[in-house]
């Protein structure tokens, strides 16, 4: 095996080992400090620890309720602006979740990927909704590589569905995200928790758009979907959105470094203090899911700082004159994630 074929499986081997340090971080350590067990209380009896109410009807469908009112009770202290810590670290990973929302649609639309994970589009951000971005994000990575041609051919993108990727992406990772954590602005409580229910399922609004994108494409001329792609569409949609993430970073980086608050500084938000859930406790729920979302941002920065690794790798195998999404892409997260 080649040094390009061994660095390669090694990168693979990274995200595989940063998933499962991200399962154990936030999972058993959920269960070990009580917050799964109270977020599992919350829902069923609608009341939060300290005896706040949770709504827990949104659909009317039981087993679909429950689900969402445990979604509900984790995140609503984290964006109600209680704590403007929780909240800045909220802002913070959201910025980079959204990027890679964006991702998976522009991934799973390219030619090559009609029979990889890939195009499943939907799943990966409902799952990292659901189990964790520390968990998700990095087997995400993991089967981006495999799939990804290492020639380069996966650039191929037609002309027609680049032109509706920035409303697709703003329709459906941008504003959905926006609308939750603002929603403290003006919103109840119980409308508060309707808001974060329907984050919660916002990538489903994928699939419908995905199929109206996939219905203009295919009316597309046959000289739009040769390999002579609009790679600016794409590229566009790609930077307007690293712009507003690395604006968000910038922001939750500069409040946090100069907050005289000791709840808001940079410790506070951003560095994992396992020791201070205590079970039981009437914060317990605030406190577990703070720490479980400061683990989860640990783990997402690490494996895009590992992702950004793979333009070098697989560059070698392409021709300088032909760039490929990926590797632009990289570039401008690479900028976001830094700042």
């Amino acid at each position: 095996m080649n040094r390009h074929g061994t660095n390669t499986r090694a990168l693979e081997a990274s995200f595989l080992i940063l998933s499962a340090i991200g399962f154990t971080l936030l999972w058993p350590m959920m269960m070990y400090n009580g917050t799964l067990v109270s977020l599992l209380k919350a829902a069923w009896g609608g009341a939060f620890p300290d005896g706040r109410p949770l709504r827990t009807t949104y659909t009317g469908f039981f087993p679909l309720d429950f689900a969402l009112s445990i979604l509900v009770a984790f995140f609503n202290d984290q964006v109600n602006k209680t704590n403007d810590g929780a909240w800045l670290l909220m802002l913070d990973l959201l910025a980079t979740l959204q990027i890679a929302s964006l991702w998976t649609l522009c991934e799973a639309n390219r030619k090559v990927q009609s029979r990889s994970l890939l195009r499943l589009f939907v799943l990966w951000p409902l799952l990292w909704n659901m189990f964790g971005a520390a968990v998700i994000l990095p087997i995400y990575f993991y089967v981006l590589i495999r799939s990804t041609d290492p020639k380069g051919t996966a650039a191929v993108f037609s002309t027609p569905h680049s032109e509706y990727l920035l409303p697709t992406a703003t329709a459906t990772a941008i504003v959905p995200a926006l609308v939750m954590l603002f929603g403290y602005k003006f919103a109840t409580d119980s409308v508060l928790h309707g808001i974060i229910a329907s984050f919660q399922v916002s990538p489903l609004a994928l699939l419908a758009l995905g199929k109206i994108l996939s219905q203009i494409t295919s009316k597309g001329s046959d000289v739009a979907l040769k390999s002579d792609s609009n790679e600016k569409g794409v590229l566009f949609t790609y930077l307007s959105g690293a712009i507003l993430s690395a604006g968000a970073h910038l922001y939750t980086l500069f409040v946090t470094l100069r907050s005289p608050e000791d709840a808001v500084n940079f410790r506070a938000t951003f560095i994992p203090s396992p020791f201070s859930v205590i079970a039981g406790s009437k914060s317990n729920i605030h406190d577990g899911a703070l720490l479980f979302l400061q683990y989860d941002w640990l783990v997402v920065n690490l494996a895009c700082a590992a992702i950004t690794q793979y333009a070098p790798l697989s560059q070698g195998d392409r021709q300088a004159t032909q760039p490929t999404m990926l590797i632009e892409f990289n570039q401008q997260d690479n900028l976001a994630m830094l700042t």
